[in-house]
């Protein structure tokens, strides 16, 4: 049974749906037909791993780098991207670089849960940067970047990722939209004709940008052979009118 299902991406060759199972720390793995394949993350934590025994935090957006065949995802509550290689399997952090991975995951989970956790680290990009905080959504850019923002959609962190190295940050809804509106509004263009009642339900748990009514939506969703598949944190992921998951 999922918990969250918060996010979801396509390896379309493949026919590979990588959805990010966030409140059970996973991400799973599945085939259009339902047929699970994988599963990363094995308890709340952060390690790196094999696929069974790495430890994530609240995974959220994910980009398939069909290429390297490796899934880029954003680890929020470890406030860190992870790459999982599919042929390897074998979970790393990308950023950032200098993860503490011989800490107990569980430890780090506790200390979280009681508000007394001080190891989020990121490299600096400058004196007045931020730093990497609860990534949530993910987009690819032209020029191979990591296009990395905040649930809230009020920052965005570009990450190189030939480098992974963090080269700029953009704050503040309106210099987003100015620099990468057009790229968020083509990502979410499609939503337009689907029910305005049932996109409403779940715009209402999500934010979005002036301008892009389903902008908080945009890592929620994808497309795969002319079918739109959207997760609904109700526990299930839509496929047009039908269930793939309950």
């Amino acid at each position: 049974l999922l918990y969250n299902p918060a996010c979801i991406s396509v390896d379309e060759d493949g026919d590979r749906l990588f959805l990010s199972d966030s409140n059970h720390h996973r991400v799973i793995v599945f085939d259009s037909s339902g047929n699970i394949l994988a599963v990363i993350g094995s308890s709340p934590g952060f390690e790196d791993g094999d696929f069974e025994t790495a430890k994530l935090m609240r995974p959220a957006a994910s980009y398939y780098h069909a290429s390297e065949d490796c899934l880029y995802f954003a680890d929020s509550e470890n406030h860190a991207i992870r790459r999982a290689d599919m042929s390897t399997r074998l979970v790393e952090t990308l950023y950032p670089a200098d993860n503490d991975k011989g800490r107990s995951g569980l430890w780090t989970w506790i200390l979280g849960k009681l508000g007394l956790r001080r190891d989020v680290r990121t490299k600096s990009v400058g004196s007045n940067s931020e730093p990497l905080l609860f990534p949530w959504h993910l987009l690819k850019s032209e020029d191979n970047d990591l296009l990395i923002m905040n649930r809230s959609l009020d920052t965005m962190w570009n990450l190189n990722l030939d480098r992974g190295v963090i080269h700029d940050i953009i704050t503040g809804h309106s210099s987003i939209m100015e620099r990468y509106g057009q790229t968020i509004m083509e990502k979410v263009s499609c939503l337009k004709d689907l029910s305005c009642n049932f996109l409403q339900k779940l715009v209402g748990v999500s934010y979005s940008l002036d301008g892009v009514p389903y902008s908080g939506l945009m890592s929620s969703f994808v497309i795969l052979r002319d079918k739109l598949i959207l997760c609904d944190r109700g526990t299930t992921i839509h496929s047009e009118q039908t269930s793939l998951f309950v």
